[in-house]
């Protein structure tokens, strides 16, 4: 995931503030974002920088503990138990009461992703979200960051009430490094980022260029030219129907 990070950015009164700038400075955080936006990867990223013990820039040392929301789909919601899960996962002893012992002394930063991939269906959305709620409450020492599409916000409304932040979409230098870092990753030949990058700018195929200012939509850009055997001109992407093309291959 490192390899090919991006550095996240937010929208923050009209302005971009750093991701992790935001991460440091909100104790509880929702995160908003069109589908494909990076939500995830941000959540997991974060992640995977409170466990460095070197080079680290979130500044709370703390014990990341990652759930998909999904998992929240049940009558019988207990996040205490899935946080425990994912301690038994990883082999710790004493599961029990480390886990017991780190929620009252404020050791952990939860994150819960897409909490709008519950299903409303017997009202377990609703019931989720409450639930959460009422776990930030209980263990307020800690640190937690929900996700959510900006779409659907509206399912916690009034329940949730701390700060949102909107992900931006990638500006010009994002998605240059991107390319260059993709490219390097999966040993494009010499030169062919930088075309990718040429056609990019002179396509007159306006959903192309408006789609891969989001980051899931310019993977796909970068799998389909590889696929295509990397031409030597942009006209490829003229008839191209990006929004299609990823709706096709994710069904």
């Amino acid at each position: 995931m490192e390899q090919l990070f991006i550095e996240t950015r937010f929208l923050v009164n009209n302005a971009h503030q750093s991701g992790i700038e935001v991460a440091n400075e909100t104790q509880y955080l929702i995160v908003h974002g069109q589908p494909g936006s990076g939500k995830s990867v941000f959540l997991k990223w974060l992640a995977m920088e409170a466990l460095k013990r070197e080079e680290r820039i979130y500044n709370h040392q703390l014990i990341p503990v990652f759930i998909d929301a999904e998992r929240l789909n049940s009558p019988d919601i207990n996040l205490l138990s899935l946080i425990k899960d994912e301690f038994l996962l990883a082999d710790l002893p004493y599961v029990d009461k480390f886990t017991k012992e780190a929620l009252k002394m404020g050791r952990l930063l939860i994150l819960i992703d897409e909490i709008d991939r519950i299903p409303e269906e017997n009202h377990n959305r609703s019931r989720a979200i409450t639930h959460i709620q009422d776990f930030i409450h209980l263990y307020d020492k800690n640190r937690f960051v929900v996700s959510c599409r900006t779409q659907n916000r509206y399912i916690y409304r009034g329940k949730l009430g701390y700060p949102q932040r909107e992900l931006a979409t990638w500006n010009d230098d994002q998605m240059q490094s991107y390319i260059q870092k993709y490219s390097h990753t999966h040993k494009w030949p010499d030169s062919t980022d930088k075309n990718l990058w040429r056609f990019l700018q002179e396509t007159t195929n306006s959903q192309v260029q408006d789609l891969v200012r989001i980051p899931v939509y310019l993977t796909y850009l970068c799998i389909y030219y590889q696929q295509q055997s990397f031409p030597r001109d942009g006209s490829f992407l003229e008839g191209l129907d990006l929004k299609s093309a990823i709706e096709y291959r994710n069904t």
